[in-house]
């Protein structure tokens, strides 16, 4: 619903996703179009993190908790995703 985006509404980030990537999402969803980064903006940043092995690092960490997350929830997941009548 469109209200309920206007009115601040945004998705919530799994505690795997590194804080630095979680603060661009929330910069490209701000309720001011002006205050969002450009296309630019976000190819420089981008292009930075990849230049720089600390964000790598953080992003292959990342990778890895999102997988035993999903394996070790994966009965989870298929119960919950089956329709239950």
């Amino acid at each position: 619903d469109i209200n309920l985006i206007q009115n601040g509404l945004r998705p919530e980030f799994s505690k795997e996703i590194p804080l630095f990537y979680i603060d661009l999402a929330n910069n490209c969803m701000d309720a001011t179009a002006t205050e969002r980064p450009s296309v630019s903006d976000i190819q420089k940043l981008l292009n930075s993190w990849t230049k720089e092995n600390y964000y790598v690092r953080i992003f292959e960490k990342a990778d890895i908790k999102s997988y035993e997350y999903k394996s070790e929830n994966s009965a989870d997941l298929c119960e919950n995703s089956i329709i239950k009548h």
